[in-house]
């Protein structure tokens, strides 16, 4: 299984949020990071689907997301794959 270590952070200085920004690191089973995954961001509403690739450090970014809900999705060949359900509202 892979661990997702997720952040999501509200743009400073806006009164409305309108995007939200969702970072994180993927490890695998025994802590190390797998570089080279892939990690998939999915609106729950519109199916509307955003990958990224980990870097070096198992780090990945999506940043000026639109608000709403969301699944990550983190795959790597030869690791079992992890969901997750967030809330894209900045907070």
């Amino acid at each position: 299984m892979l661990t997702l270590l997720l952040v999501s952070v509200p743009l400073a200085g806006i009164a409305q949020r309108t995007t939200a920004t969702f970072a994180g690191i993927v490890r695998d089973p025994s802590g190390a990071v797998l570089p080279g995954a892939t990690v998939e961001l999915t609106n729950e509403g519109t199916n509307a689907v955003i990958s990224k690739v980990t870097s070096e450090t198992g780090d990945f970014l999506f940043d000026y997301v639109p608000v709403g809900n969301y699944t990550l999705k983190a795959m790597k060949r030869g690791v079992n794959h992890h969901f997750a359900a967030l809330a894209g509202d900045g907070c």
